[in-house]
Protein backbone atom coordinates (compact mmCIF):
# COMPACT_ATOMS: atom_id res chain seq x y z
CA UNK A 1 0.00 0.00 0.00
CA UNK A 2 2.94 2.32 0.86
CA UNK A 3 4.17 1.72 -2.49
CA UNK A 4 1.15 2.13 -4.59
CA UNK A 5 0.79 5.36 -2.57
CA UNK A 6 4.05 6.68 -3.78
CA UNK A 7 5.11 9.17 -1.23
CA UNK A 8 8.05 9.26 0.72
CA UNK A 9 8.17 5.13 0.64
CA UNK A 10 11.39 4.57 1.88
CA UNK A 11 11.01 7.26 4.85
CA UNK A 12 7.19 5.68 5.10
CA UNK A 13 8.44 1.77 4.95
CA UNK A 14 10.83 3.00 7.93
CA UNK A 15 8.09 4.74 10.01
CA UNK A 16 5.91 1.57 9.55
CA UNK A 17 8.69 -0.93 10.64
CA UNK A 18 9.71 1.40 13.76
CA UNK A 19 6.05 1.16 14.39
CA UNK A 20 5.88 -2.62 14.66
CA UNK A 21 8.95 -2.54 16.72
CA UNK A 22 7.31 -0.18 19.36
CA UNK A 23 4.44 -2.31 19.52
CA UNK A 24 6.44 -5.05 20.04
CA UNK A 25 9.71 -3.89 21.87
CA UNK A 26 8.87 -0.54 23.43
CA UNK A 27 11.76 -1.03 25.52
CA UNK A 28 14.51 -1.12 22.93
CA UNK A 29 12.65 1.82 20.51
CA UNK A 30 12.59 3.88 24.02
CA UNK A 31 16.24 3.71 23.68
CA UNK A 32 16.61 3.87 20.81
CA UNK A 33 15.14 7.43 20.95
CA UNK A 34 17.07 8.31 24.18
CA UNK A 35 20.32 7.51 22.43
CA UNK A 36 19.07 10.10 19.71
CA UNK A 37 17.74 12.66 22.40
CA UNK A 38 20.81 13.12 23.71
CA UNK A 39 23.79 12.42 21.30
CA UNK A 40 24.37 8.81 21.86
CA UNK A 41 23.77 9.01 26.00
CA UNK A 42 20.20 7.08 27.15
CA UNK A 43 18.49 9.36 29.66
CA UNK A 44 16.82 6.40 31.51
CA UNK A 45 17.94 2.93 32.22
CA UNK A 46 16.93 0.03 30.22
CA UNK A 47 13.88 -2.15 31.76
CA UNK A 48 15.35 -5.33 33.34
CA UNK A 49 14.10 -8.75 32.92
CA UNK A 50 12.31 -8.99 36.10
CA UNK A 51 10.89 -5.13 35.67
CA UNK A 52 9.71 -6.21 31.63
CA UNK A 53 7.77 -9.50 33.36
CA UNK A 54 6.44 -7.80 35.86
CA UNK A 55 5.02 -5.18 33.77
CA UNK A 56 3.78 -7.75 31.64
CA UNK A 57 1.71 -9.84 34.79
CA UNK A 58 0.23 -6.95 35.34
CA UNK A 59 -1.02 -6.36 31.77
CA UNK A 60 -2.25 -10.38 31.48
CA UNK A 61 -3.56 -9.97 35.10
CA UNK A 62 -6.00 -7.01 33.77
CA UNK A 63 -6.80 -8.90 30.35
CA UNK A 64 -7.91 -11.85 31.87
CA UNK A 65 -7.34 -12.51 35.80
CA UNK A 66 -4.33 -13.82 38.43
CA UNK A 67 -4.50 -17.13 37.57
CA UNK A 68 -3.75 -16.60 33.96
CA UNK A 69 -1.09 -14.16 34.66
CA UNK A 70 0.53 -16.87 37.00
CA UNK A 71 0.68 -19.32 34.34
CA UNK A 72 3.03 -16.87 32.03
CA UNK A 73 4.76 -15.91 35.54
CA UNK A 74 5.29 -19.68 36.32
CA UNK A 75 6.67 -20.59 32.45
CA UNK A 76 9.14 -17.59 32.21
CA UNK A 77 10.43 -18.37 35.79
CA UNK A 78 10.71 -22.26 34.98
CA UNK A 79 12.73 -21.10 31.18
CA UNK A 80 14.55 -18.82 33.49
CA UNK A 81 16.25 -21.30 36.22
CA UNK A 82 16.62 -24.24 33.15
CA UNK A 83 18.58 -21.26 31.05
CA UNK A 84 20.34 -19.90 33.98
CA UNK A 85 21.55 -24.06 34.89
CA UNK A 86 22.59 -24.23 31.28
CA UNK A 87 24.54 -21.43 30.68
CA UNK A 88 25.19 -19.45 33.84
CA UNK A 89 24.59 -15.54 33.87
CA UNK A 90 22.47 -15.54 30.10
CA UNK A 91 18.95 -14.40 29.87
CA UNK A 92 18.66 -14.51 26.07
CA UNK A 93 16.36 -17.24 25.75
CA UNK A 94 14.26 -15.63 28.66
CA UNK A 95 14.21 -12.20 27.27
CA UNK A 96 12.54 -13.60 24.35
CA UNK A 97 10.78 -15.90 25.40
CA UNK A 98 9.00 -13.58 27.81
CA UNK A 99 8.33 -11.31 25.17
CA UNK A 100 6.69 -13.88 22.60
CA UNK A 101 4.65 -15.58 25.34
CA UNK A 102 3.25 -12.81 26.21
CA UNK A 103 2.18 -11.80 22.28
CA UNK A 104 0.56 -15.09 22.65
CA UNK A 105 -1.09 -15.20 25.47
CA UNK A 106 -2.34 -11.10 24.95
CA UNK A 107 -4.22 -11.64 21.75
CA UNK A 108 -5.82 -8.21 20.75
CA UNK A 109 -9.39 -9.48 19.46
CA UNK A 110 -12.02 -6.95 18.99
CA UNK A 111 -12.76 -7.40 23.11
CA UNK A 112 -9.48 -7.00 24.52
CA UNK A 113 -9.06 -3.93 21.62
CA UNK A 114 -12.58 -2.52 23.25
CA UNK A 115 -11.12 -3.09 27.11
CA UNK A 116 -8.37 -1.02 26.33
CA UNK A 117 -10.25 1.71 24.88
CA UNK A 118 -12.49 1.86 27.62
CA UNK A 119 -10.19 0.94 30.77
CA UNK A 120 -9.63 4.77 31.38
CA UNK A 121 -6.01 5.31 30.20
CA UNK A 122 -6.85 6.25 26.47
CA UNK A 123 -9.44 9.42 27.64
CA UNK A 124 -6.57 10.40 29.57
CA UNK A 125 -3.99 10.46 27.41
CA UNK A 126 -6.28 12.24 24.48
CA UNK A 127 -7.29 15.02 27.29
CA UNK A 128 -3.49 15.35 28.53
CA UNK A 129 -2.26 16.03 24.59
CA UNK A 130 -5.43 17.83 23.08
CA UNK A 131 -7.69 20.04 24.49
CA UNK A 132 -10.77 18.70 22.05
CA UNK A 133 -11.09 15.74 20.56
CA UNK A 134 -14.45 15.29 19.34
CA UNK A 135 -14.11 14.34 15.79
CA UNK A 136 -12.02 11.51 16.99
CA UNK A 137 -12.24 8.51 14.15
CA UNK A 138 -11.79 4.61 14.90
CA UNK A 139 -10.94 2.75 11.54
CA UNK A 140 -12.24 -0.81 12.26
CA UNK A 141 -12.97 -3.68 10.15
CA UNK A 142 -15.85 -5.69 12.75
CA UNK A 143 -16.31 -9.08 11.82
CA UNK A 144 -20.12 -8.69 11.82
CA UNK A 145 -19.73 -6.46 8.65
CA UNK A 146 -17.86 -8.78 6.86
CA UNK A 147 -16.99 -6.57 3.68
CA UNK A 148 -13.99 -8.23 2.21
CA UNK A 149 -10.94 -6.21 -0.67
CA UNK A 150 -10.13 -8.22 -3.79
CA UNK A 151 -7.32 -10.20 -1.47
CA UNK A 152 -9.44 -11.54 1.02
CA UNK A 153 -8.62 -8.63 3.68
CA UNK A 154 -11.47 -7.12 5.78
CA UNK A 155 -12.19 -3.76 5.05
CA UNK A 156 -12.02 -1.14 7.49
CA UNK A 157 -14.93 1.27 7.91
CA UNK A 158 -14.56 4.62 9.99
CA UNK A 159 -16.23 5.15 13.17
CA UNK A 160 -17.08 8.54 15.06
CA UNK A 161 -16.59 9.36 19.00
CA UNK A 162 -19.66 7.01 19.61
CA UNK A 163 -18.35 4.11 19.16
CA UNK A 164 -16.89 4.27 22.79
CA UNK A 165 -20.40 3.34 23.92
CA UNK A 166 -19.86 0.36 21.43
CA UNK A 167 -16.69 -0.52 22.70
CA UNK A 168 -18.02 -0.27 26.51
CA UNK A 169 -20.83 -2.56 25.15
CA UNK A 170 -17.83 -4.87 24.08
CA UNK A 171 -15.66 -4.92 27.13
Amino acid sequence: AIELNGEAVAMNIAAFRWGRRAAHEPEFVRGQVDRQAKGGQPTEKAETLDEVIARRVAFLTAYQNAAYAERYSRRIAALRTAEEKAIPGSKTVTEMAARNLFKLMAIKDEYEVARLYTDGSFTRALAQQFESYGKLEFHLAPPILGSRDADGKARKSSFGPWMMKGFGVLA
